[in-house]
């Protein structure tokens, strides 16, 4: 036997002749990527209402506070107060209607956000977001110290959204250095649902927490699955990066990570993993992770930032939590893939099962195609993520915060399900080739599609109600976006979409060939069997 017998020898292709048939490299994606996510988050950020998202007021209170230095002090962590300008607390006036999705954000309009007593008038208020970690809040809010005014509190929402379309386009780099096949590559964007965005565009650490999600399932699996061992290094740091933003976030992201890496450790056999945390070019990045994560849970138990101010209802028992949150699994759903406003504006049905069916379709060819293992993995990771966890989380806090779930809180899980998928995908030899460029080019259109509809959708909502006219140049308040922008600034979006789509992925004959070109630390677990079965007598030939 000869080395020829066992590789692949069809569909191998030269150094020129990928870069010419593969079309976008990593880096490529990354741009186009940030690109057209960057466009959808600065048009959240800009055709929606400032306060117009869940407890943004809190968000942009507790920002400008971390801008002047206020981050651990008596007053935030006993009483949740901070020091800021009076715009900041002013802007509380103007969620009159986050409950009411067919009354205009216009009836909502006070003068007192912009005629303050005096320009560097200085008030204490209190915000529930006084005690969460401060790395969000310290990367998005140095507009704060240069303008206290609507222009200052959009340009956080813009860096906000930024950060997120960074660590996005981290992540969509990542499948691309896998050369996942196209259509893989394009359903691991299944779980960037319209409420990723949503949330990207408004003051909200959500933003780092979802986009560093997606980053760092994409790069978990890149690392484990598709990495050489002179690439182990510089993507285990780079890993770990993603990892320490990811665990700093918010109060649950420390648990989220521990239990997508379990998910993703028990996806692949152990050794594969094994590999990967023997080799000493890990141990550093790892320790690095066990220390942000370890700062990040320090920080959770030191500030109770997980405590409410109010507590709950005396009705509300663990069981009775437990059951509440099994009644309302649909709406979490609902809320995880888009509703908007305060929770109270639902995306449209026909949006929602649009959006969903790519997610569907991904669980159906892991059915059909994915080994026992994988389907179990996969399916398992589902229903913990979507059903088990939630009622946990919500009953275990009963007696500190009540009801209080949404089914935001969620998507960190959510999103590494299609990650999961897309990996498995590309490793199956029966993943289906012929109709791949037709069901690309379908998913990169309903992905735009809902996406911009959500964005026409929420913005209907806030200028005449959801039951209101269309004729939306009547509402006395306007974007600072003028609305004929709407239709270029979506369009722009889309085509980048589409592009990145239908380029970011790599034709499935390809990967598979370009994969087996390349040594990684996979194959040096997996394949021990086809070196052994090279004799002396065929070793000895294959030289020539």
């Amino acid at each position: 036997m000869t080395v020829d017998s066992v590789r692949p020898s069809s569909g191998v292709l030269t150094r020129n002749t990928k870069r010419s048939r593969i079309g976008l490299s990593p880096r490529g994606v990354f741009w186009i990527a940030f690109s057209a996510f960057f466009i959808l988050t600065t048009a959240w950020s800009l055709y929606n209402p400032l306060t117009a998202s869940p407890d943004e007021q809190s968000h942009i209170k507790k920002a400008a506070a971390t801008a002047y230095g206020q981050i651990f002090n008596e007053e935030i962590l006993v009483d949740r107060v901070v020091e800021v300008p009076e715009i900041y607390r002013d802007i509380s006036y103007l969620i009159c209607n986050a409950f009411d999705r067919d009354m205009p954000i216009s009836e909502c309009e006070t003068p007192l956000i912009d005629t303050q007593e005096s320009p560097n008038g200085w008030v204490t208020t209190d915000t529930p977001a006084a005690r969460y970690n401060p790395l969000y809040y310290a990367l998005v809010s140095w507009p704060a110290l240069f303008s206290h005014s609507r222009v200052g509190i959009y340009l956080m929402r813009i860096l906000s959204g930024a950060l997120a379309s960074f660590f996005l386009a981290l992540g969509f780099r990542s499948l691309s250095q896998a050369k996942l096949p196209g259509l893989s590559f394009t359903l691991a964007a299944a779980g960037l649902t319209p409420m990723v965005f949503f949330l990207a565009g408004s003051v909200n650490p959500q933003a780092l927490e979802l986009s560093s999600a997606f980053a760092l399932w994409s790069q978990v699996f890149l690392v484990i699955r598709r990495t050489s061992p002179s690439e182990l290094g510089r993507r285990m740091w780079l890993l770990a990066f993603i990892a320490s933003v990811f665990a700093n976030t918010r109060g649950l992201t420390p648990f989220f990570m521990t239990l997508g890496l379990f998910g993703a450790i028990a996806l692949q056999p152990w050794k594969q993993t094994w590999v990967v945390i023997k080799d000493r070019r890990s141990w550093g990045p790892i320790f690095v992770t066990f220390l942000a994560t370890l700062a990040a849970s320090i920080w959770i138990l030191k500030t109770g930032n997980l405590t409410s101010v109010d507590g709950p209802e005396t009705f509300v028992t663990p069981r009775f939590l437990a059951m509440y949150t099994l009644r309302h699994t649909d709406e979490y759903i609902v809320h995880a893939v888009g509703t908007f406003g305060w929770m109270h504006a639902p995306m449209p049905l026909w949006a929602f099962m649009l959006f969903t069916t790519a997610f569907i379709v991904a669980l159906l060819l892991i059915w059909m195609l994915a080994r026992r293992r994988e389907r179990l993995v996969i399916f398992s990771s589902g229903i913990l993520f979507c059903l088990i966890v939630p009622i946990i989380l919500h009953a275990s806090q009963a007696r500190s915060l009540g009801i209080m779930w949404q089914g935001r809180y969620i998507l960190p899980l959510i999103i590494l399900i299609p990650v999961m998928a897309s990996y498995v995908l590309a490793d199956c030899d029966s993943f289906p080739e012929v109709p791949s460029a037709r069901a690309i080019s379908a998913w990169a259109f309903v992905f735009w599609l809902v996406q911009a509809d959500s964005i026409v959708f929420n913005l209907h909502r806030q200028l005449t109600g959801v039951a209101g006219t269309w004729k939306l140049y009547i509402s006395p308040w306007q974007p600072p976006l003028p609305l004929w922008t709407v239709p270029f600034v979506l369009g722009a979006a889309g085509a980048l979409i589409f592009f990145l789509f239908t380029r970011g992925g790599v034709p499935s004959h390809q990967a598979a060939a370009m994969f087996e070109e390349e040594p990684t630390l996979e194959r040096d677990v997996l394949e021990p069997v086809e070196k052994l079965a090279v004799g002396p007598v065929e070793a000895e030939d294959t030289t020539h």
